[in-house]
């Protein structure tokens, strides 16, 4: 009995690719009923059949016949007449232009050229098996990869549930994160149309034409008040009524920043900013201490709570989940952004 596994090695005088062609092939090889089917690719000059390819379900049964010994046995396994077996053996013999069986009585025995064909067979088999295995983990999200790309903000404040939700539904996925907050939006914008990432969520309303933009949240814009601070018992103030107040701010060039700058243009002031850092945690701190006021939006402002409102009518901040328009997600990706989506909802659903 031959036990079944399967090869990419060509055959000499076979093309090399599977599921492929030659250069001298034309049309892909139609389904079969009942199976999975697709053209090895044609024969070489001289041995071509009326079909023109060689059958994965031609591969299996030929398998099938070496590892039964018996042309009648491997048609029981087969579950098709042992007639219907015969015609696509010798099919498959009239393509190759070789002999691959010779009959003992009732036994079948692989000749030397069905032997080596056998074991090509049989590791082409395993490998087609393989792939059908790992496509239907990767449809079944057990397997497969995400990379998505966030402003710091998500990071710090939506990302956490989101990734251990994900990863206690789908622990076999590979999940990859970037944060940036210089020109990001940009950044992430180039990357997901290039492929690098497969989902990003950026501050922009620019459409770009390679992208699909979908609204993930709109979020309030709050005041950050040092404790004893004269406003920070008020659930809401205006940002004008800021206007004489010191501003701790994160550095030049970042989002947040560039978002506080304009929440402050709009309400008709400059800020006057103290002390810049570049890092959310140590804004909080520095809030905390005394050392001024700042403005960020409702995600950024971590757990310190309550948070003050601005109540002015363009105090928010709008994000927007991204992918390549041009195919679909993975279905992994798509799994990883139905997820966001979800817990986006909820939490803005708890802020409104």
């Amino acid at each position: 009995m031959r036990s079944t596994a399967c090869a990419t090695e060509p055959v000499p005088g076979w093309p090399s690719t599977v599921g492929g062609s030659a250069s001298s092939a034309t049309s892909a090889a139609p389904r079969s009923p009942g199976g999975t089917d697709c053209r090895i690719g044609p024969a070489p000059q001289g041995l071509r059949g009326p079909e023109d390819s060689v059958q994965l379900h031609q591969l299996r049964y030929a398998c099938t016949i070496a590892n039964e010994g018996s042309f009648t046995q491997a048609a029981e396994k087969l579950y098709i007449a042992q007639p219907s077996l015969s015609v696509q053996i010798k099919k498959l013999e009239h393509e190759l232009g070789v002999h691959l069986f010779e009959r003992h009585g009732r036994r079948a025995v692989a000749t030397s050229v069905g032997e080596l064909f056998l074991v090509h067979a049989e590791r082409i088999l395993a490998e087609v098996g393989l792939l059908q295995d790992q496509m239907q983990q990767a449809r079944e999200v057990r397997i497969g990869r995400v990379a998505i790309g966030v402003l710091p903000s998500v990071g710090t404040g939506l990302l956490p549930e989101v990734l251990h939700a994900y990863r206690q539904a789908h622990p076999g996925v590979e999940i990859t994160t970037t944060e940036q907050d210089i020109d990001a939006s940009a950044e992430f914008q180039r990357r997901v149309h290039h492929g690098e990432l497969d989902l990003a969520v950026v501050r922009t309303s620019g459409r770009v034409p390679s992208l699909a933009a979908n609204l993930l949240l709109a979020e309030p814009i709050v005041a950050l008040l040092p404790p004893g601070h004269p406003l920070s018992g008020r659930s809401a103030v205006h940002l004008l009524e800021l206007a004489d107040d010191e501003f701790v701010a994160l550095r030049s060039g970042g989002g947040l920043r560039t978002l506080m700058n304009e929440m402050c243009d709009q309400a008709g002031f400059t800020p006057k900013v103290s002390v810049e850092t570049g890092q959310l945690s140590m804004l909080w701190r520095m809030v905390h201490a005394g050392m001024g006021v700042t403005v960020v939006p409702r995600l950024a402002a971590g757990d310190l709570d309550p948070p003050t409102l601005l109540s002015d009518g363009y105090a928010r901040r709008e994000l927007r989940l991204i992918h390549r328009a041009s195919e679909p997600l993975t279905p992994s990706a798509q799994a990883f952004r139905e997820l966001l989506i979800y817990h986006a909802r909820a939490w803005s659903g708890t802020t409104d």
